[in-house]
């Protein structure tokens, strides 16, 4: 009988944290995890601001959407950073020493890089924890799909916030391995596996987070910003010309000059500019947007872009 209360207990506990038996969060988990957690004010406000200024046609745009991840890990996310929502909080996921790197980096570069802080790849998972947070309840199948792109891409299908953790702790999917932007081969690898939704007329977002402009050594910055514009001139816009239904929101983590032009080039694409038209099925915002705001006001305002027109909404100066 004890036995069976223990079991009973154990399930019930792994069910409250919202993970399987399988992969229970670790005591050390458990205490990182912490340090991302929103303030309860700071959460009541973002909730606030969505349930009171959403349109229909905003409610609309989150109900049901399949939300895709898509998570630059290139080197430069290694930066020094601080925590957007509470700056005392200056202890990050990585702690990584000079034998952790690349042999071929820099003896420099490696002393800047090694030690124990809050750096944008903290900031980066800040805001994909806090749109899993949003949209777990509402998401279509309560899953979502993360794609880590460098110069390979690495697909994690999360249930759970800490699987999320282990999936940006994973050497596999963080910016140690010091790689290029190919958000081309991101992108494209998100799209082609959900042909299928795509095709079954299902809503999806596809979330880019980004610290900086695409570009590889195998194909560079202006060639691969038009092979993107291209693809989801293709296989986006032209299978939902409205944008009500298929779209790419891309977010920019940090003040990167290069990622600054780049999002402007692609926010304005069918504007009265040369390139394809893509700009009803693309948005473009600051991390610094999404902290203000909240994740739901952007997820949504991607596609309804009814938030925008609200002048409580505006993009100063701060924002951009």
């Amino acid at each position: 009988m004890r036995l069976i209360q223990k079991s009973i207990l154990i399930s019930s506990l792994a069910m409250f944290s919202g993970v399987s038996l399988g992969s229970a969060p670790t005591a050390e988990e458990i205490k990182q995890i912490s340090i991302y957690e929103l303030p309860e004010e700071v959460a009541d406000e973002y909730e606030t601001n969505f349930e009171n200024d959403a349109s229909p046609r905003a409610l609309e745009a989150v109900d049901e959407l399949q939300v895709v991840l898509i998570v630059d890990y290139s080197g430069s996310n290694l930066v020094k950073d601080y925590n957007p929502i509470d700056p005392s909080k200056m202890q990050g996921m990585l702690k990584i020493k000079a034998e952790d790197l690349p042999a071929r980096m820099q003896e420099s570069v490696k002393a800047e890089i090694q030690g124990d802080y809050w750096r944008r790849w903290d900031s980066v998972f800040l805001i994909a924890k806090n749109m899993f947070d949003a949209m777990k309840s509402i998401d279509d199948d309560g899953e979502i799909p993360v794609y880590f792109f460098g110069n390979k891409v690495h697909k994690e299908v999360v249930s759970s916030k800490f699987k999320l953790l282990r999936a940006f702790k994973n050497k596999d999917h963080n910016p140690v391995n010091v790689e290029q932007t190919d958000l081309l081969l991101g992108l494209k690898t998100a799209i082609d596996d959900h042909q299928d939704a795509i095709n079954a007329g299902n809503k999806i977002l596809f979330v880019v987070l980004t610290d900086g402009e695409p570009g590889t050594s195998r194909l560079g910055n202006t060639a691969q910003e038009r092979a993107v514009q291209d693809l989801i001139e293709t296989e986006i816009s032209s299978k939902d010309p409205s944008g009500d239904r298929l779209n790419v929101f891309f977010v920019r983590v940090g003040d990167d000059n290069g990622a600054i032009k780049f999002l402007e080039r692609m926010d304005e694409l069918g504007e009265g500019t040369t390139g394809p038209s893509v700009g009803k099925n693309v948005d473009t915002k600051s991390d610094n947007y999404v902290h203000k705001f909240g994740p739901k006001v952007a997820l949504s305002n991607a596609i309804s872009e009814d938030y925008d027109r609200d002048p409580k909404y505006a993009i100063t100066e701060d924002l951009k």
